[in-house]
């Protein structure tokens, strides 16, 4: 377990150094000196940094554990993360994300849905879709592995691995799945949700940070899910 640090109820997981938002601490994960950074406090080791966006950050890989103390946290958020871990690191985040959120309050996770891309290659066969997708292999960024050989991806399926095996992603996600799992750690009321609607704090906020461009390449793949904790 790390150490515990005290004084933040919204936490960001996982998100990019574009996704601060004002009153949330953001969990990354950065190496070496990163601008744009001043920081503000210490606690059990632990650095806190004002960003420049706004919101404050730190340092932390997740797989070591959710550095809060029980239901200590009423809104939790994470957006195109759990992707990023193994199955088993993601049943422990979600087992860790249950342990730190208060009861009666929301957990919102939004992520690849690997079944949006099997119905647009075998039901819709939806070339637009695909088109729209591959935008994002445009971008030269140290996790796209794939931006050297974009121009030799053609067809729906081997987009369709670009989005699997791309980008450091580890594991794929559908709503009965996710469902599932969120349900075996305690959650319940799990429920879909649309971009921007839900019952999480701030989402409009949230939600919107990032370029247009980018958000709707994201939400073109993506499915919105909301759980409670409930109250003891």
């Amino acid at each position: 377990m790390p150490g515990i640090i005290k004084g933040y109820e919204n936490i960001n997981i996982g998100c990019s150094h574009f996704e601060m938002i004002p009153n949330w601490l953001g969990i990354t994960i950065w190496g070496g000196n990163y601008n744009g950074l001043v920081e503000v406090d210490v606690q059990n080791d632990i650095k806190i940094y004002k960003h420049n966006l706004g919101g404050f950050v730190i340092n932390h890989n997740v797989n070591d554990g959710l550095p809060f103390e029980n239901e200590s946290v009423k809104n939790l958020y994470s957006s195109h993360f759990i992707e990023h871990l193994s199955y088993e690191e993601g049943r422990k985040f979600l087992k860790e994300s249950f342990r730190i959120l208060s009861p009666n309050n929301t957990i919102r996770i939004v992520c690849p849905d690997v079944s949006i891309w099997i119905e647009k290659i075998y039901k819709n066969k939806d070339k637009k879709f695909f088109s729209e997708y591959k935008k994002s292999l445009d971008e030269d960024y140290w996790e796209n592995y794939l931006y050297k050989e974009r121009d030799y991806l053609k067809t729906n399926i081997q987009i369709f691995n670009s989005m699997i095996y791309n980008w450091g992603h580890k594991w794929m996600w559908d709503f009965e799945s996710l469902k599932l799992e969120l349900e075996e750690v305690g959650f319940t009321n799990v429920k879909k949700c649309k971009h921007s609607e839900g019952n999480l704090y701030d989402l409009e906020n949230i939600e919107n940070v990032l370029p247009s461009e980018k958000i709707k390449q994201r939400n073109l793949e993506s499915i919105f899910i909301e759980a409670s904790k409930p109250l003891k």
